[in-house]
């Protein structure tokens, strides 16, 4: 699983100072375990240098076959894996049992990213103020994640929201924790509550586009995927939403549609002259379908886009008029 990585930088956000001086170890991996970013607490953990472990993969750490794996299929499953048990081995390659707490998140170019919390197991007993440490991490980054994020309890109350969450919802700039979603929102589906029960049900749900009528009467599109989260003891603790207000995109592809429906009509309406056209060879009147005779100018009319106006060619001018040079001067 070594070689050379295609290097890219960690996503800037609020949360460095936290990162780098942070006692838990911390590590941010692509879905195929290549590293963005490792904190010093990690790479004490393991003993590494940055640089070697920026050349491998993730699954060097497992002490396991298949154990990274294993850990991503939990972590997509759920959405957020908290406490995740697991033997990962250090450079000297001493088997250690931990604890990983982590959740995928996509970066500003779309790209899904792991962040990661590493802790010994055996610290456990210490817990209480790491157990405060990582929440208040996970905290900052579903704060500052790009993407509009809400996590909830069994209550639907908030425990943590990112900061697009309430841009794109236009909700008020004050403390959102603790609040009802519902009494957030005022106007949730039946539907969408209904979707809600399914997750505490350890149901995944994806919905690639859905009207959200808002409260002043206003229309959204949105693209929703929601996760249940487990707790300590492997219980659905509650929900996490990932949302995108798809509205502008949906208005395009709907005048998209539109103007081809309109020319699709328009190429229907466009009359079209081909055949043979039965005229008579005296008068020049046209037969039509329905056995009438029309007017040569009456049929092309009704047959064609073309409009018609009327004069006299000079052949005609003087057969009728002969030489009488008013006539051509006017005309």
């Amino acid at each position: 699983m070594q070689g050379p990585q295609q290097h890219r930088k960690a996503p800037a956000t609020p949360t460095r100072f936290l990162f780098k001086h942070a006692h838990d170890a911390i590590m941010i991996t692509t879905q195929k375990g290549a590293f963005i970013d490792i904190n010093p607490a990690c790479l004490n953990l393991f003993g590494y240098d940055k640089e070697e472990l920026m050349r491998v993969q993730a699954g060097v750490l497992w002490a396991q076959a298949g154990g990274y794996d294993r850990f991503l299929e939990a972590v997509q499953s759920q959405g957020f894996v908290c406490d995740y048990e697991c033997k990962l081995r250090n450079k000297a390659g001493r088997e250690i049992d931990m604890l990983l707490s982590s959740t995928g998140q996509r970066d500003p170019q779309g790209d899904l990213l792991y962040y990661t919390i590493v802790r010994e197991a055996r610290k456990q007993q210490q817990g209480q103020k790491a157990l405060q440490t990582s929440e208040s991490l996970l905290q900052i980054f579903v704060e500052n994640t790009p993407a509009s994020v809400a996590m909830c309890d069994r209550d639907m109350r908030y425990l943590a929201y990112s900061r697009r969450w309430v841009k794109d919802y236009g909700l008020p700039h004050e403390d959102l924790t603790g609040r009802c979603h519902y009494d957030v929102f005022g106007n949730i589906p039946d539907k969408w509550k209904a979707e809600h029960q399914r997750c505490f049900h350890g149901e995944v749900i994806y919905n690639e586009e859905e009207p959200f009528v808002r409260i002043d009467g206003s229309t959204d599109w949105v693209r929703r995927t929601i996760h249940p989260w487990y707790d300590r003891d492997d219980n659905i603790g509650g929900l996490i939403m990932f949302t995108e207000v798809i509205t502008d995109r949906k208005t395009v592809e709907q005048e998209r549609e539109q103007l081809i429906t309109e020319l699709q009509q328009a190429l229907k309406d466009v009359k079209q002259l081909s055949g043979m056209l039965p005229i008579c060879a005296s008068c020049k009147r046209i037969r039509d379908d329905q056995g009438y005779w029309n007017q040569i100018e009456s049929y092309l009319k009704k047959h064609s886009t073309a409009e018609f106006s009327h004069s006299l060619c000079p052949e005609c001018v003087e057969a009728m008029y002969g030489n009488q040079s008013w006539y051509k001067n006017k005309h």
